[in-house]
């Protein structure tokens, strides 16, 4: 028989609990709700049971687990973007990228926000990640990334 001494500290519920105070205080404060998601986002220690990736059962507290860091990234973007922090902005959208490569949606938001701060080449560098996800699916990217590549490039 397995017996714990208290308090015992499990990573992970550390992480889901702090995501869930963050979101709670998305509501009524959005600056500590970000301060609150950035120490979350700090406890998370990358995919649950990564050594069991292709078991079944470990497939949904890390499915689990990858949607409220995509839900905490998607606080701090929104919260950066209230504050017109296009730094901040950018880090989190990049680090949704990493979670979410597949999500045009985020490399519009990486990209528009390096064209704010007149750094074309990077906002460039964006799209084409962009088109390199799509490409290893087999798919062309959506429409939007191709024109927003169009006009940085005219």
């Amino acid at each position: 028989m397995l017996k714990m001494e208290d308090p015992v500290r499990v990573d992970m519920e550390e992480f889901l609990s702090e995501a869930h105070r963050a979101k709670a205080l998305a509501a009524t404060d959005m600056a500590l709700a970000t301060a609150v998601a950035r120490g979350a986002m700090a406890a998370y220690r990358g995919d649950v049971l990564p050594e069991d990736r292709y078991e079944d059962w470990a497939e949904k507290p890390r499915q689990n687990a990858r949607a409220v860091m995509l839900d905490l990234l998607d606080l701090c973007t929104t919260e950066a973007t209230r504050r017109g922090d296009l730094d901040s902005l950018r880090r989190t959208v990049e680090k949704a990228i990493e979670f979410a490569p597949y999500d045009d949606a985020r490399y519009l938001r990486a990209a528009s926000a390096l064209l704010e701060q007149g750094r074309r080449g990077e906002a460039l560098s964006v799209v084409h990640r962009a088109r390199s996800a799509f490409a290893e699916l087999g798919l062309d990217p959506p429409r939007p990334p191709l024109e927003l590549e169009r006009s940085i490039v005219a």
